[in-house]
């Protein structure tokens, strides 16, 4: 059985540690238990209630994520880059042409709604992302919760302590 590690967030214990919120004290947004670990592991354990539990846990952990991204402000900083990269790419100008190509196939403009475009388009989008933007993505989130639980500064430099020292 293997287990695989990207973001930490924050159990139950911790929580209470941490008087609930994020940052601070021991707790906060990140602890010892991964939700992708949480996902991912004891596929031994196949009953119904811990398959529900866990999908409960990772989009409570996902919402706090994303709420801690957007309290802080690094939720417009990863959007303004991803954006960027986006256009830079070619990849903006790809699916407006798909877009286009798309209402033309069904008549015009008033033949088709924005629901149906993005059911139709939204696969092939998702797929046309280069690699290289997916992976800046990652990383300025997996850089994000780093910085959140003091594993790395401000700027991006790692913060390692030797055996017994003690964070200040």
């Amino acid at each position: 059985m293997s287990r695989s590690r990207f973001v930490d967030v924050t159990d139950e214990d911790d929580d209470a540690a941490a008087g609930g919120g994020y940052g601070g004290g021991g707790g906060g947004i990140m602890s010892q238990n991964s939700w992708a670990t949480q996902a991912t592991h004891d596929t031994s354990l196949t009953a119904a209630g811990r398959s529900v539990s866990i999908r409960q846990e990772i989009s409570q952990q996902r919402q706090e994520l994303l709420s801690r991204l957007h309290e802080t402000g690094e939720m417009k900083t990863i959007k303004s880059t991803l954006r960027a990269q986006l256009v830079e790419c070619g990849w903006r100008e790809e699916m407006r042409n798909e877009i286009q190509n798309a209402i033309r196939q069904r008549g015009g403009i008033g033949k088709v709604t924005v629901d149906e475009l993005v059911e139709e388009l939204k696969p092939r989008s998702k797929s046309a992302v280069p690699e290289n933007v997916k992976s800046n993505l990652m990383n300025s989130v997996t850089d994000f919760v780093r910085r959140e639980r003091g594993e790395i500064g401000p700027d991006g430099v790692e913060i390692v302590l030797k055996p017994g020292m003690s964070e200040v």
